[in-house]
């Protein structure tokens, strides 16, 4: 086994275990807000909503975003980076369809699944300042 592995798995690192797939999480993150509804998204498209993000650090130049099908984890949704625009006092927007990076929809192959969104909070040295998540059933 590999030292930076070892370390991570002790807690001797300052890595998270996103960190140990190469992205360094600063000293006690903040938490986000994460809110978005799938009104105007179809099933099994690759248009992802807008989604609403609240508390994010100054700091914070662009946001990773994820989604995971909490019904079938394996089945790999995708999702993308995406620049910080300007902020207003409401908190930070990601537009709709502005994943664009291998996203995937929501696909449900037999009633409602599970969807969650996270979201990491970046800062210029791409570290992870700030975590969030927001999770809805699809078919809504």
């Amino acid at each position: 086994m590999n030292a930076r592995l070892l370390a991570c798995l002790a807690g001797l690192s300052a890595l998270t275990l996103s960190g140990c797939a190469g992205r360094e999480t600063v000293p006690n993150p903040g938490t986000l807000g994460v809110d978005f509804a799938w009104a105007g998204i179809a099933a099994c498209e690759a248009t992802s909503p807008a989604l609403r993000i609240t508390g994010s650090p100054p700091t914070t130049t662009r946001f990773a975003v994820r989604l995971t099908d909490l019904n079938v984890p394996g089945f790999a949704h995708g999702g993308g980076e995406v620049p910080r625009g300007t902020p207003s006092p409401a908190g930070d927007e990601i537009p709709q369809g502005a994943l664009t990076d291998a996203f995937r929809g929501p696909c449900p192959p037999v009633g409602p699944h599970r969807y969650r969104f996270t979201v990491q909070a970046l800062d210029a040295q791409n570290r992870t300042v700030a975590t969030g998540e927001a999770i809805r059933p699809f078919p809504p």
